[in-house]
């Protein structure tokens, strides 16, 4: 279980006459240490979440007024501008404690959250006028409104970005990546072969024996490249190497680029009573699920210009995006 500040005890703000009035009735620290005149806002002594008031601080429209800053450690989290509008600020810090803090200084309708694409995400929705409206009977509860930011976001009176971000989304062209795929049936076939006959997953290299193999297949001209299934494997200009040996019919090359993707996929383990040693000795064994996943996502890095289809979402919706590791390869 990771680390986080506790935001117990933080009062619910949300608008700058409210974050006014929380800053004018928490007593200041006293004394002459580096926490005099701070202002925290959970308890005395979680001086590391303070609140602070200003004069003549421009908003983000650049109207100048007063405003009243949430502050976690050194970071200026959220920024309660005179003129209604609101600054939320990661400054480079997106992680579970910051975003705690901002969601606690927010109203209940707003948060922050993260996205796998490295970017946050703000989610809001709009509460009817007059408030009344919920109480109707034909009253439709709105739907939540979510916005993409990298470091900071700025917003209007009513919690909506003043300059808000569409998202992005690719999609496989299934037409095109059918056709893509029939370049490569030839050594797919092959490699479903030759998977079942030479690389059993239960067979383990040494170390040195691995690193021998890794020498040898660099002789023939075939390109290896450090990687694993878990992480980033490929790259666009090493998937369009790859791939110019599985559309090439050369079965030397197959077996060579075959012989290589079986070492870069190989996982360590320990291995008991290895070559007359007794004891655990690190090992790497074959992992043909991961080899057969690998020659079937180089095309899809290789030919990404052809198989997927860019489409921007309507404002305020955003949708996941998992082909983007593909357009963002170098």
């Amino acid at each position: 279980m990771g680390f986080h500040v506790a935001t117990e005890g933080i009062p619910l703000m949300g608008t700058y006459p409210t974050a006014k009035f929380v800053h004018d009735n928490i007593e200041p620290i006293r004394g002459r240490g580096i926490n005099r005149g701070r202002r925290p806002l959970a308890s005395r002594r979680a001086t590391h979440m303070t609140i602070r008031f200003e004069e003549g601080v421009a908003s983000p429209s650049g109207v100048r007024g007063d405003a009243v800053i949430c502050r976690l450690y050194q970071t200026d989290c959220v920024t309660f501008f005179e003129s209604g509008e609101v600054r939320i600020s990661l400054q480079g810090y997106d992680t579970v404690s910051t975003r705690l803090f901002i969601n606690a200084v927010l109203l209940p309708r707003q948060r922050v959250s993260s996205i796998a694409e490295g970017d946050s995400l703000y989610s809001t929705y709009s509460y009817p006028t007059p408030i009344t409206d919920v109480l109707r009977e034909d009253y439709v509860v709105p739907k939540e409104q979510q916005y993409m930011f990298s470091d900071h976001v700025d917003l209007k009176v009513d919690g909506i970005p003043i300059r808000p971000n569409i998202c992005v989304v690719h999609s496989v062209n299934r037409k095109a990546m059918s056709s893509v795929r029939k370049l490569y049936a030839p050594f797919i076939r092959y490699a479903t072969a030759m998977l079942k006959i030479g690389y059993a997953a239960n067979v383990g290299l040494d170390i040195r024996t691995r690193e021998n193999s890794l020498a040898e297949i660099k002789e023939t001209g075939i390109e290896y490249w450090p990687g694993s299934m878990s992480s980033t494997l490929f790259t666009y200009e090493n998937s369009d190497f790859l791939c110019r040996v599985m559309r090439h019919d050369d079965k030397k090359d197959w077996a060579n680029a075959l012989q290589a993707m079986a070492m870069v996929t190989m996982v360590p383990a320990y291995s008991k009573d290895y070559a007359g040693y007794s004891g655990r000795v690190m090992q790497y064994f074959y992992r043909p699920d991961h080899m057969m996943q690998a020659f079937k996502e180089a095309p899809k890095y290789a030919h990404r210009d052809q198989v997927f289809v860019c489409k921007e979402l309507p404002l305020g919706q955003y949708k996941k995006n998992p082909n983007l590791k593909y357009i963002n390869s170098l």
